[in-house]
């Protein structure tokens, strides 16, 4: 693949990402916005508003989650030339190079989701 293509399919990637990122924000703000109480949370078959909104932030937060790790980050290593491999071998390169916070936490945060 050519160097000007492999530019072009990351910031390509890159734009689908943040159309994810303002629909996780609109999801997240939502969400927030909303008292969170035990009891609503225990209870969500009879507030099926908060029920959608809990799901909606946690699919957004899935597929963008997704979309970094199974295209983004390796559309971004082939654009600097470097090898690609697993996902988790590409997430630990993004952690060495700073743009990964932690592998861990990346891990246990799709975990929490129910995306292992």
């Amino acid at each position: 693949m050519s160097a000007q293509l492999a530019r072009q399919r990351f910031i390509d990637t890159y734009r689908i990402v943040s159309r994810e990122k303002r629909h996780l924000d609109y999801s997240c703000q939502k969400l927030f916005s909303t008292e969170l109480s035990i009891q609503n949370l225990t209870n969500l078959d009879s507030n099926p508003e908060l029920a959608e909104t809990i799901e909606a932030f946690a699919s957004r937060f899935g597929r963008m989650q997704d979309t970094m790790a199974g295209k983004l980050f390796p559309r971004f290593l082939e654009a600097q030339a470097e090898p690609t491999g697993t996902q988790l071998e590409t997430l630990q390169r993004m952690e060495k190079l700073g743009l990964v916070d932690s592998v861990e936490r990346w891990l246990e945060a799709r975990e929490l989701f129910g995306q292992t």
